[in-house]
């Protein structure tokens, strides 16, 4: 986002990497490498004019924020999350999530609307080929909160919108963030 002048902040339960992970199978394969460089990105972030804040979101703190007409770019788990709208099509394909292992698959969505009354949240899943994918307020809950996902969170702000400018290539390369 701040490569591309785009305004955001950050928010996530853990500042860098949480040791734990180490035995999960999906982060098991280069973890040593990954905790130095991640750690490494969230020391320097402030400095390089990323806003990180170490906290949890609630649910009603995002449809505020999608209440503002902004976009809210979500890490979940893909294993727990649900399209009410697609399942159908999950479960006739062979990586259903009902014949796949329950291992923690980290993907993140843009979420992009609610519907307040029926309890649902609409986001943007790049990894299928729907328009627009529909989740129930607590599944998506349960899929952002899960073990791995740190609560990983991305704001995009309005506020700066308007006077906010793309970063050159010299910005860029001295941002030094992989």
């Amino acid at each position: 986002m701040k490569r591309h002048g785009i305004p955001h902040h950050m928010c996530t339960v853990t500042l860098g990497i949480h040791k734990d992970y180490k035995n999960n199978a999906y982060y098991a394969n280069n973890f040593d490498e990954s905790a130095e460089r991640i750690n490494r990105i969230f020391k320097e972030a402030s400095a390089k004019g990323v806003h990180v804040e170490k906290r949890s979101v609630s649910l009603e703190e995002i449809i505020d924020h999608l209440k503002s007409k902004l976009i809210v770019i979500c890490l979940l788990d893909a294993m727990l999350l649900e399209c009410c709208w697609c399942d159908t099509f999950r479960r006739s394909c062979l990586c259903c999530f009902k014949i796949c292992p329950k291992l923690y698959q980290g993907h993140f969505v843009v979420v992009c609307g609610y519907d307040c009354d029926k309890k649902l949240i609409f986001y943007k899943n790049p990894g299928i080929h729907q328009e627009l994918c529909c989740s129930r307020w607590d599944q998506f809950d349960n899929a952002r909160k899960s073990f791995g996902t740190d609560e990983d969170i991305l704001f995009i702000d309005e506020k700066s919108l308007h006077y906010t400018k793309p970063l050159t290539d010299e910005d860029i390369d001295n941002l030094n963030i992989s």
